[in-house]
């Protein structure tokens, strides 16, 4: 007690208490008393307070290791020099049994760097045969210092899921530990050690204890934890085939070290499920939608959605990575599927740095996984089916329905968008669908039209820049009549591996190539020719036709001219400007808004971003 709660205690008591004028004294001076201790900031009762004095650095001696600065170590009282050999041993040896356990001596002083201890200093007072053969012995201690340092630092919460099974696996072998020291101070009450018996006897330990202790050593400097932490395990194992005894220890470390992420990995390719609130494991969820899927998630929802982490990979799963994380989706995919999974075989993994039983099992995993998600889609869903669906009504396999459904809608698509009738429009799907060949089709109901407010070319164009805005809420455009905006559309039910909207149109894209191509071909023919032969031909192309009075080259360019959309002046605005009109060549080329390229640095009010550096219309102009 301080002695300032004593001079309290001591006036409290000489206080005699005889009616009710004394008790409010008594409490006016415990009233002013608490005022003074809060005004200074100290309370012995604060939560905070309780807190920080049951830690560990209120009480230092539960750490099992040496202190630095220890109060209670002091100064030998005894000159060691003036005793026995024999009578020094005795001494020697309780003092280096307590240091083999973390508790310094009189003659055996640990020496620090820090909170570390990096060796120890023995009294010159000791015989120094003895101090020879303890000398030999106190590096034991040192690697016991450094593992219960490690331990010590990795009890919390923040250390991750592997460090604490390490922790607790290396807490086990310390156990293991303290029973042969205990043997040993069992020995020395019965006067039957001697320190050549205890060298005999520490020898085998020290071995393992060494690589133990480097090994957590280079896990602490480096700061690692997860995979990357079984990662370097794995490798001592491989580098200790000389050592037998350290090896098996090792593995058992290591075989306990991985249980927490051998668990993480068994929920995921069993289950499909990320478990891993401290991010060690190897595959991220960033979770893109945590909320279940939108009605229009992006095009590579399931390549963001789960990611590998390579640094988290411990080594002896590296080239299984792929396939871990493909489980785990496909698992997912079935889920959102309704379907509940059950594999056929869920065997716990465990790690064996030499049994590779735990490839066979993910693979197994892997194998369930992908044949189920195969039966979803071929059987139950029938994507065969919707793909033949798709290829009648978009690439114009059913002809007999096309014809029809354009001949029954012809008089209502001439009119201006704004005065077509969408009910109209379906009514007439629905009667030509059921009087085609297509009546057959079990998924012709998932047909459907819209009317789209942006014409083909501006949805290509906005393509060409990357931009992936939704077509609906676009501004309207009422001058286009309905055959401009008329577009199929393809219900698909889940799984929807390809639904979003920018696929969509990407496969638009993707058929406006083939057809430009093809279109081209055959406007063009067979323009093939072998290199040796460039010379011959570029003389060819550039003679007259005597009959049209051009060459080839200006005969291509006229198809392709025909071939390419004509720009309205609207189209190119920038170009026409008065403040850019000086920079084009000559009026009839000027670059549209939509394919010219940007300055993005200019000087001074007086200067634009426009520049006429595209590919020209004509090829008459050869200064254009």
């Amino acid at each position: 007690m301080s002695k300032r709660l004593v001079n309290i205690s001591s006036q409290l008591c000489s206080t005699k208490i005889t009616d009710a004028e004394d008790i409010s004294e008594v409490r006016e001076r415990i009233v002013a008393h608490v005022s003074r201790r809060s005004a200074s900031g100290t309370s012995v009762h604060s939560p905070e307070g309780l807190r920080k004095s049951t830690g560990i650095q209120k009480r230092p001696y539960a750490q099992r290791n040496f202190i630095n600065g220890d109060p209670l170590a002091g100064a030998a009282h005894l000159n060691a020099a003036a005793i026995p050999f024999s009578s020094q041993e005795s001494i020697i040896l309780s003092e280096l049994l307590y240091c083999l356990i973390g508790i310094r001596g009189t003659y055996i002083v640990p020496e620090f760097q820090g909170d570390t201890v990096i060796g120890f200093k023995v009294s010159d007072q000791i015989h120094e045969t003895l101090r020879d053969i303890i000398k030999e012995i106190l590096p034991l201690a040192l690697h016991y210092s450094q593992i219960q340092k490690f331990v010590q630092q990795t009890d919390e919460m923040e250390s991750g899921p592997v460090l604490q099974a390490l922790s607790g696996a290396v807490s086990e072998l310390l156990h293991d530990y303290y029973l042969s020291v205990v043997q040993l101070e069992s020995d020395l009450q019965k006067e039957n050690l001697t320190l050549h018996k205890v060298l005999f006897f520490t020898r085998p330990t020290m071995a393992s204890m060494e690589v133990i202790a480097d090994a957590l050593k280079t896990i602490s400097r480096a700061n690692i934890r997860g995979g990357e932490v079984l990662t370097l395990l794995d490798d001592r194992i491989a580098n200790l085939t000389g050592d037998a005894a350290a090896r098996k220890t090792f593995i058992e470390l290591t075989q306990k070290a991985a249980v927490p992420y051998m668990e993480a990995l068994q929920t995921w390719i069993y289950k499909g499920v990320v478990s891993d609130p401290h991010c060690e494991f190897l595959i991220e969820d960033t979770e893109v939608y945590p909320k279940g899927l939108q009605d229009d998630y992006t095009l590579n929802y399931w390549e963001v959605r789960y990611v590998v982490s390579r640094e988290r990979i411990p080594r002896f799963l590296e080239n299984l990575s792929d396939i871990i994380l493909r489980t785990g989706k496909y698992l997912n995919v079935i889920r959102q599927c309704g379907k509940n999974i059950t594999p056929p075989r869920s065997e716990p993994l465990v790690y064996s740095h030499s049994n590779q039983n735990h490839i066979v099992l993910i693979n197994d995993a892997y194998n369930f996984a992908s044949r189920t998600l195969l039966d979803v889609l071929m059987k139950e869903n029938d994507l065969m089916g919707h793909l033949q669906s798709l290829k009648k009504y978009f690439l114009l396999q059913q002809g007999d329905f096309i014809l029809q459904f354009m001949d029954a809608c012809e008089q209502e698509l001439s009119k201006k968008i704004h005065a077509v009738q969408p009910v109209k429009l379906e009514n007439l799907l629905g009667l030509t669908l059921r009087l085609s060949s297509a009546r057959n089709d079990p998924y012709k109901e998932d047909l459907t039209m819209t009317l789209l407010t942006v014409d083909l070319f501006t949805q290509m164009s906005r393509l060409t820049n990357n931009d992936y805005s939704e077509f609906e809420d676009s501004q309207e455009n009422h001058d286009l009549t309905g055959l401009e905006s008329f577009a199929f559309q393809y219900s698909v039910k889940w799984p929807k591996l390809r639904q979003s909207r920018k696929g969509l149109i990407e496969n638009v894209d993707q058929y406006k190539f083939v057809y430009d191509t093809l279109e081209e071909y055959l406007c063009c023919g067979n323009s093939w020719f072998p290199v040796s032969k460039l010379s011959e031909k570029l003389k060819e192309k550039s003679l007259k036709n005597p009959a049209t009075k051009i060459n080839e080259y200006q005969k291509e360019f006229d198809q392709i001219c025909k071939q390419t959309p004509r720009f309205s002046i609207g189209d190119c605005a920038g170009g026409h400007r008065a403040d850019n009109r000086d920079k084009n060549r000559d009026v009839l080329c000027v670059p549209p808004d939509n394919y010219r390229p940007y300055l993005t640095s200019f000087q001074g009010n007086a200067f634009t971003d426009y520049i006429n550096a595209v590919f020209v219309d004509n090829t008459f102009m050869i200064m254009a």
